[in-house]
């Protein structure tokens, strides 16, 4: 499943969890599987506001904009087209320092997150 999401002056983390609950929602895999094919593009201003969680994979409820920088995809106002990739979730997220921002260490989640910058 992909889908291609491009858009200006809206929040992206807003638009980000209701699309990963539509997923979660919809195509329901068999009792005991996870969706990992979804793949979603976004247009994304690094931002150094919000809250992240993990390190190379994040909480699903982590902001896009914030996750980018940390990742070092993007610098603060810079923008460029990232692909997110739903991830089952982890039984712990370790926190970190990168590019000027940090994240926090966290404990079992069910959603998860990777990113990868595109252009």
């Amino acid at each position: 499943l992909q889908l291609d999401l491009l858009y200006r002056n809206f929040n992206q983390s807003v638009l980000l969890a209701m699309t990963f609950d539509l997923l979660k929602k919809s195509d329901t895999p068999a009792a005991g599987q996870e969706r990992t094919d979804a793949v979603l593009r976004f247009s994304v201003t690094g931002s150094d506001w919000g809250s992240v969680w993990g390190s190379g994979v994040y909480t699903d409820d982590s902001t896009l904009a914030m996750v980018c920088v940390h990742a070092g995809l993007l610098r603060i106002g810079e923008t460029g087209l990232i692909e997110v990739t739903l991830l089952p979730g982890l039984e712990e997220y370790e926190g970190s320092t990168q590019n000027g921002i940090t994240s926090q260490s966290y404990g079992s989640w069910q959603w998860s997150y990777s990113v990868t910058r595109i252009q």
